[in-house]
């Protein structure tokens, strides 16, 4: 697998489909850019969906800053979508229980003030 070490000691996976010899011929031609072969890469127990790493320690390691980051921006995501989805549902005229939808609706907002300041 192909990595590049950038100068903010981010590291980033360079999926470009070279097999094994592709991989030791691209990294000859471009010496002293950061890149490296590597068999496998750590796993995040908090985040496994999440693929943020970073140079520390002469290593790879999983970069849990950046995934939290990134699961958070997804969930306050997620949450904005619900409440234009459900937005609906609040109208004088919808004929459906709404109690569970209010305490949701809720909620998402809660989240979404607490992670983005609005």
């Amino acid at each position: 697998m192909l990595v590049r070490k950038l100068d903010n000691n981010k590291v980033v996976i360079i999926d470009l489909g070279y097999n094994s010899a592709q991989e030791q011929e691209f990294l000859a031609i471009n010496q002293n850019s950061g890149y490296m072969v590597v068999d496998t890469l750590p796993y995040s127990e908090t985040y496994p969906e999440y693929s943020n790493y970073k140079w520390e320690a002469d290593a790879i390691v999983v970069d849990d800053v950046e995934n939290e980051k990134q699961f958070t921006a997804n969930r306050v995501q997620e949450y904005k979508d619900y409440l234009t989805k459900t937005d609906f549902k609040m109208t004088s005229d919808y004929d459906q229980e709404t109690a569970a939808v209010i305490i949701l609706r809720q909620e998402a907002r809660d989240f979404i003030r607490s992670n983005l300041g609005e």
